[in-house]
């Protein structure tokens, strides 16, 4: 979601401060979301909770969804 417009120009709004994409700056944007992902996937799957109350607003930290057995 990192070069989507729509997410973009709403966070803008709320914030009232314009976004520059990370590559601006001469960083690898692909790269950086790329890194996040991995480290969520990781902790997702090691069980170890993947969002929290001060950064998301949920009321306790929680995983990443459910491991399905194959």
């Amino acid at each position: 979601g990192r070069k989507n417009k729509f997410l973009i120009k709403n966070i803008e709004k709320k914030i009232n401060i314009p976004l520059k994409l990370i590559d601006k700056f001469g960083i690898n944007g692909d790269f950086v979301e790329s890194q996040a992902f991995a480290y969520i996937s990781i902790r997702s799957h090691l069980d170890l909770p993947i969002s929290f109350p001060k950064t998301t607003g949920v009321s306790k930290p929680c995983l990443g969804g459910k491991k399905i057995l194959i």
